[in-house]
This record gives structure tokens, C-alpha cells and sequence, in this order.
């Protein structure tokens, strides 16, 4: 599975900076894919403070395959 950005549809890498909903700047530290069909998977990112664990839908993002 791929995660990708659903409005740009350009792949997200581990590295990449991502943007939440509220304007939030992050960077993508790992991520864990989807277990069954009403899973979305989590994102691991890292802010200026903290790490968090947050859905891939905060940053419009989703896995694909």
C-alpha cells in the first residue's frame, strides 16, 4: 500500500513535511497501514514539541493500493 495525498495525489514519503486542518506543520516519522476495510491506518509524525499518532485524514491523506 501506498500513502498518498488525496487532493494532490502525489505519494507521502517518510521525511515529508504534512499540513493538518488546523495548519499544523508536521513531519511524517512512519505510519501503520490499515488492518481490515474499516481501518484508515495511523500516521507517526513529529511536530516542534511532540510526536503524535493521528489519522491519515488530518493531513488529507489515505492508503492505497
Amino acid at each position: 500500500m501506498k500513502l498518498i495525498n488525496s487532493i494532490t495525489k502525489q505519494e507521502v514519503k517518510i521525511g515529508d513535511t504534512v499540513i493538518s486542518f488546523r495548519g499544523e506543520k508536521y513531519e511524517v516519522r512512519s505510519w501503520s497501514e490499515p488492518h481490515h476495510a474499516g481501518s484508515t491506518g495511523r500516521m507517526y509524525v513529529k511536530g516542534d514539541q511532540y510526536d503524535r499518532e493521528l489519522y491519515p485524514a488530518v493531513f488529507d491523506c489515505e492508503f492505497v493500493d
